[in-house]
């Protein structure tokens, strides 16, 4: 008996197995994930590692122009003739040191208490009004205070690389080997660094637009931030896991794990039957646009994208409009006589 008769004849038994096997391979599944999860943090723990040692030969071996970059960032490669690269390093520290003492040190320093100064109003007899003077803002100190937190990791990686570029250029010229120019340093990037050139700008894009976002609204779930500490007007705090507490109906008020709870099953419904539908009309409509019968496949194509291709947030809007009270669905039907009043559609 072949398989495709063992099937036919025994369709439960098969399907059983299938299942079985499926729910054996979810802990697998699990512990593969767990697996990649141990071996990324080793990797990092191990990259980390090979910085500071690099760091710790260029202090141990280093000559007097590798250790004088301790101090200044570039001076390693200025004095051995390498001036583009140098002046790069120096611009860096320059530049940080700058924007620190100018303006990132002050949100830095306020962190731990993410302000102390409140908004005040005072009445002005002479002009007969009141006056508000400007208090700390909570939202700008924990915003640029993270910010300049990356900052400072950002050069502190920049900082151990010009210590080993200093000391690599130490070691090819004790072997007599020339020294990398500028122009060869730009032409690597062309060529056997391009990696480099591709990667750079799409990566600082999600650190700017998309990790620090994250960080930022992870650290404000730990914050009394509400409806009643709002800047510029009053000021929030740390609480630590208070909130979490409270969503979970742990603290004082369960009223706030009830809500959380309707909320999570809401959620998971819409995702559920989001994706659901999303999926399967999306075949029904990828089918029906590929058949032979359908004329202007590209029109319909291209509709299809424009859905993808607008921000949902503008297609919000649009609806909102357009199922108003008085909007553009509401006006048509009552034009046309078939309804009296306008539907509520969104009430």
């Amino acid at each position: 008996m072949d398989y495709k008769d063992f099937t036919q004849v025994h369709p439960v038994r098969t399907r059983a197995g299938s299942v079985r096997r499926g729910l054996l391979a979810v802990p697998r599944s699990i512990g593969t994930l767990l697996k990649i999860a141990l071996r990324s943090i080793l990797n990092s723990l191990r990259w980390v590692g090979r910085q500071l040692a690099g760091v710790g030969r260029a202090a141990k071996h280093g000559d007097s122009r590798t250790r004088l970059t301790f101090l200044i960032m570039g001076a390693g490669s200025l004095l051995r003739g390498q001036w583009g690269r140098g002046l790069l390093y120096l611009l860096v520290q320059v530049g940080y040191f700058a924007y620190m003492l100018l303006f990132g040190w002050g949100y830095v320093s306020e962190l731990g208490t993410l302000g102390t100064a409140t908004q005040q109003k005072v009445f002005d007899e002479a002009e007969g009004i009141y006056i508000y003077t400007q208090g700390d803002n909570s939202m700008q100190i924990l915003l640029f205070g993270v910010l300049s937190v990356v900052l400072t990791l950002v050069y502190v990686y920049l900082y151990f690389h010009s210590l080993r570029a200093a000391y690599r250029a130490q070691r090819r010229v004790t072997e007599g080997k020339p020294l990398e120019t500028f122009r060869e340093d730009l032409h690597a990037l062309k060529d056997r660094r391009y990696h480099i050139s591709l990667l750079t700008p799409p990566i600082l894009l999600v650190v700017t637009f998309t990790l620090l976002p994250l960080l930022f609204m992870v650290l404000i779930a730990f914050t009394n931030f509400d409806k009643t500490h709002q800047p510029p007007g009053n000021l929030f705090t740390w609480v630590g896991l208070d909130n979490f507490r409270a969503l979970f109906g742990l603290g004082d008020t369960p009223l706030l794990g009830k809500t959380f709870g309707s909320i999570l099953s809401w959620t998971l419904v819409w995702a559920f039957f989001a994706t659901i539908t999303n999926y399967v009309f999306g075949m029904i409509l990828a089918i029906l646009i590929n058949k032979k019968g359908i004329r202007p496949k590209k029109l319909f194509r291209t509709i299809f994208v424009l859905t993808i291709a607008v921000p949902q947030f503008v297609s919000l809007m649009f609806m909102r409009n357009l199922l108003a009270d008085h909007g553009l669905v509401n006006v048509f039907l009552t034009q046309m006589g078939w309804v009296s009043e306008p539907i509520p559609f969104l009430t």
